[in-house]
């Protein structure tokens, strides 16, 4: 049941996606237009102005500034140590090619730099490393600890898990390690509402220790016309966090 779920989730947002959702609209709008002109004429219109609006600059800066400032500000290492932090969790990860060096074959390079960051400057910290459950996302051991080794943290410091296809599958492994302590949750800004909210439902005591902050200034006017890929993705991001919150709340709903 729960990998029915798992793939219809994951089916749905493909459609919520602005492609997905671009795509969708013109190819019933195109058929359409045999029988109905009119009707397929203007779902075409919108679907082509559902790419245009998301590839805007300005649509990725309105979308990603909520996410993002819900996240906070980079995690203060002396602030965690008051607390007690031990545990350093960094979401996701993994090689997808064996002939990739260690900096570039990790995923979430981003990530494991704040975690590693933090776990060198917090003293008895530990790095909890995960990665995804997926055959193409796999990673050995060696290659999960090459990188964050080169960036100082000690093996006997480092802690890996795996198997986990999302975040709240990633909450499941982490509660197996950390108990009830309080940890730092080492994620992309963007990702770490959809995160804390997942770990919280989860019985866990995650902090903030938010990393990879993108589209922080608002564009300028004339560039809210420079449609690209580079707002297209972000915009897609942002739609993907918050079907994700969406899908979080409405399955609280149902289930508890």
């Amino acid at each position: 049941m729960n990998e029915l779920l798992f793939v219809g989730k994951k089916l749905v947002s493909l459609v919520l996606y602005p492609v997905g959702a671009a795509l969708v609209l013109c190819t019933i709008g195109l058929i359409l237009t045999r029988t109905r002109l009119r009707i397929g004429q203007f779902l075409i219109g919108i679907g082509i102005l559902t790419l245009a609006a998301t590839a805007s600059p300005l649509t990725a800066y309105v979308l990603m500034k909520p996410l993002q400032e819900w996240a906070g500000s980079y995690a203060d290492a002396e602030e965690l140590s008051r607390k007690g932090i031990v545990f350093i969790v960094v979401l996701g990860g993994g090689v997808k090619d064996d002939n990739l060096t260690p900096a570039d074959g990790v995923g979430g390079v981003l990530r494991v730099l704040e975690g590693a960051r933090l776990v060198r400057r917090i003293r008895g910290s530990k790095l909890v490393l995960l990665r995804p459950g997926f055959p193409r996302a796999y990673a050995s051991q060696e290659k999960m600890t090459e990188f964050p080794m080169e960036l100082g943290v000690p093996r006997e410091s480092l802690v890996l898990e795996s198997g986990a296809k999302d975040t709240s599958e990633e909450a499941a492994l982490v509660k197996r390690i950390v108990a009830d302590e309080p940890f730092a949750l080492v994620t992309s800004a963007y990702h770490m509402t959809r995160a804390m909210e997942t770990f919280r439902r989860a019985g866990l005591k995650p902090v903030p220790a938010p990393c990879e902050f993108i589209s922080t200034k608002s564009p300028s006017f004339i560039k809210w016309f420079m449609l690209n890929t580079e707002p297209l993705l972000a915009s897609q991001v942002a739609i993907h966090e918050y079907a994700g919150l969406a899908w979080i709340r409405i399955k609280g709903a149902l289930w508890n």
